[in-house]
């Protein structure tokens, strides 16, 4: 059946009488006698086309509404048609039939993008297209010629590096005409620590150097024999000593750890002739000395010296080198504070 038309479909006049175009001359009735073959080539692998089939006959003066759908799993993007030999780059797109028509749409694979993993406790990363992604790292597609664009946001006491391109600048925009590889790189922020030993007495195991922002450390001491840790002072604070160990946090600045010791026992030095319990007699607390030696004695403590002469005369009995042979009293004996300071002993059973 004759259609009927309120504008001719051959030049678009509407001075139409009885379906014939006064204008150019097109009879509208001889619709249903002429139809044009519609070819429609598409590989199924890059995706497919709506509003047509291949091999359709449509009247002159159609109008088809074609849409391009990309193969989604095989990743492929539209990039345009191409109808009668004529490229367009609107999808969908309307179609008038005056003719046979070729219908071509173009595909292309999509850009393939990567992103390594990283250390997520330094810092995370987001992309313009994906969103935020995890440290585990990801693979997508985004259109060639996307601008992407990557921002990395560094955890607390971090810094971020850079893109493992050696590309610094953050964020930073990737325009995507190839397939690429991102890998952000995160680090601790470092710190410069001095250590200072504020006197003799011992070491400890941490030195000046460079430490992670935030992290913990255990600094622990080893006082030499008769030293013990006097206290610690880091970062301008008093740290408590438990067991030779502090544990310490390293702050957003630099900072000073500084370590002192105390002496818990001095040395009491004694040099001894003849005292060997005929000829003379020497005795530290009561202990009886019979050759040379040294003692451990504490701060403050008073040491009791027993001299007592026997087949031989004591020639010599001198404390840091002072003479103390006339200071014995009855009981053989002679008192020494031990006050700061280590002391030396001679002793000498020596008949001049």
């Amino acid at each position: 059946m004759p259609v009927d038309i309120k504008e001719c479909p051959n030049c678009r006049s509407r001075n139409i009488v009885s379906l014939v175009c006064q204008d150019c001359g097109y009879d509208a009735s001889m619709e249903e006698q002429f139809q044009y073959l519609i070819t429609v080539t598409v590989a199924a692998a890059n995706g497919s086309v709506t509003g047509v089939d291949n091999g359709d006959k449509y009247p002159r003066g159609t109008n088809l509404l074609v849409t391009a759908i990309p193969n989604a799993t095989n990743h492929k993007q539209f990039v345009k048609w191409t109808i009668d030999g004529v490229d367009y780059t609107s999808n969908p797109i309307n179609i008038y039939v005056f003719n046979n028509v070729t219908i071509v749409p173009v595909f292309a694979t999509k850009k393939h993008i990567t992103v390594n993993a990283w250390d997520g406790t330094k810092g995370g990363v987001h992309s313009s297209t994906y969103g935020e992604i995890g440290s585990s790292g990801v693979d997508y597609y985004v259109d060639n010629g996307t601008n992407e664009v990557f921002t990395a946001t560094p955890a607390t006491h971090c810094t971020f590096v850079q893109w493992d391109e050696g590309i610094t600048e953050n964020p930073h925009t990737y325009v995507v005409i190839t397939d690429i590889t991102v890998s952000p790189v995160f680090h601790f922020i470092h710190r410069t620590v001095t250590v200072v030993i504020a006197n003799e007495g011992g070491v400890i195991d941490q030195s000046t150097g460079s430490y992670d922002e935030g992290e913990e450390y255990v600094v622990t001491s080893t006082p030499s024999t008769y030293f013990d840790d006097d206290k610690c002072v880091f970062d301008n604070v008093n740290k408590t000593i438990t067991s030779h160990e502090v544990t310490i946090t390293i702050p957003n600045h630099n900072c000073i750890l500084t370590w002192s010791f105390k002496r818990i026992l001095h040395t009491v030095t004694y040099t001894l002739t003849n005292a060997d319990g005929t000829k003379g007699t020497f005795k530290i607390n009561g202990v009886p000395k019979t050759e040379s030696g040294t003692i451990g004695i504490r701060d403050s403590e008073m040491v009791t010296l027993y001299v007592e002469a026997g087949t031989q005369e004591l020639n010599v009995f001198t404390v840091d080198t002072v003479s103390h042979k006339d200071d014995i009293d009855a009981a053989h004996e002679y008192g020494v504070k031990v006050t700061g300071k280590d002391y030396t002993i001679v002793v000498d059973f020596t008949t001049v």
